[in-house]
């Protein structure tokens, strides 16, 4: 799907839910842990999975049909809900890792 950039990636709640669940084999504490920091929005949460599966910013945009800007900004607030302080994008992809 991100092989073509002239063809829009758009993601059907089927694929999201198979997201859901791979991640969740491997990582079965990882939406427990995520909820507990704070109440995510549905592309909220959408964004974590992809960050947790490592997709990159670019791939999260592509696929979350965002701009790479917006996708940014999505990690700096969910930062900023969890902890209450300004915070770097990458700061909240260490956070996903660490989940």
């Amino acid at each position: 799907m991100l092989n073509s950039p002239s063809e829009k990636k758009i993601l059907t709640d089927d694929d999201w839910r198979e997201l859901d669940e791979q991640l969740s084999e491997v990582y079965p504490l990882f939406y427990d842990r995520l909820v507990d920091l704070c109440k995510l929005s549905e592309n909220e949460y959408r964004v974590c999975l992809l960050l947790k599966a490592q997709f990159s910013p670019s791939q999260i945009a592509v696929l979350t049909c965002h701009s790479k800007e917006s996708v940014s900004a999505t990690r700096r607030r969910l930062y900023m809900k969890a902890f209450g302080k300004k915070g770097a994008p990458a700061d909240w992809d260490a956070i996903i890792r660490s989940l």
